[in-house]
């Protein structure tokens, strides 16, 4: 994955809402687990 994608897909996930990431840390794909993670820890400043 290029850095624009990386950029691209983390503000992607940065527009859901806490309900929907609490949703994607179950999925079979480990990327998307972690986006929704690290989306999570943006929204709670950790």
């Amino acid at each position: 994955m290029q850095k624009n994608e990386f950029s691209q897909k983390r503000n992607e996930f940065r527009q859901k809402s806490v309900e929907e990431l609490l949703k994607l840390l179950s999925s079979e794909k480990l990327q998307t687990r972690f986006f929704a993670e690290m989306a999570l820890r943006d929204l709670s400043g950790t």
